[in-house]
């Protein structure tokens, strides 16, 4: 009778162990799966998705021209200041020129400044401007894995074009994009 009782206690003591280590063997099963979830969102939010301002650039120039109807647009530059896109648009008229910050998001003027200026920027025409969305593309595809961060539009040597900031895992890269033709330039480490 010991004896039986004795088997009895060892069959289900083993039983016992059995299912806690497959228990804790589901456990860490578990644990790992949670553990490559993590790392995957970890790896996949470490990557910015490239975003640009709600506000379009034909949408930005409309709002500067209305208040400037006489100003000839010389330079355009959009970035983010506190997380938020801003154009920045700088136009003349004879010898004033009109600086105008325009909130990317609202379409809200932030600031509208005046001063004198002797400066002879050429400018910039209108009709033609590849979207800042093709701008970007054309920029980023210059660098895989790179964000574009900041757009500069100026005139450089009689030819209009945009200097695109990339952001990368290796610094700071600029690439140069023809405006009216979306043709980009080699990425060049910005020093």
């Amino acid at each position: 009778m010991i004896k039986r009782v004795l088997i009895t206690m060892v069959a289900l003591t083993t039983l016992g162990l059995a299912a806690c280590g497959h228990d804790d063997d589901d456990d860490h099963q578990a644990k790992d799966q949670s553990s490559q979830t993590t790392k995957s969102s970890q790896s996949t939010s470490s990557k910015t998705a490239q975003t640009l301002p709600k506000q379009t650039l034909d949408q930005a120039w409309a709002i500067f021209v209305k208040a400037h109807p006489d100003a000839q647009v010389t330079s355009v530059k959009v970035d983010r200041e506190t997380g938020t896109y801003m154009y920045e648009i700088t136009g003349n008229v004879g010898t004033t020129e009109h600086e105008m910050t325009i909130n990317g998001d609202t379409g809200e003027t932030v600031q509208d400044e005046e001063d004198a200026t002797d400066d002879n920027d050429p400018a910039i025409k209108r009709d033609g401007l590849k979207p800042l969305k093709d701008i970007t593309s054309a920029a980023t595809k210059k660098l895989a894995g790179s964000t574009a961060t900041e757009w500069d539009l100026d005139t450089d040597n009689g030819q209009v074009q945009w200097e695109v900031s990339l952001q990368h895992n290796s610094g700071e890269h600029v690439v140069h994009v023809d405006a009216y033709s979306g043709v980009a330039s080699d990425a060049v480490a910005d020093d």
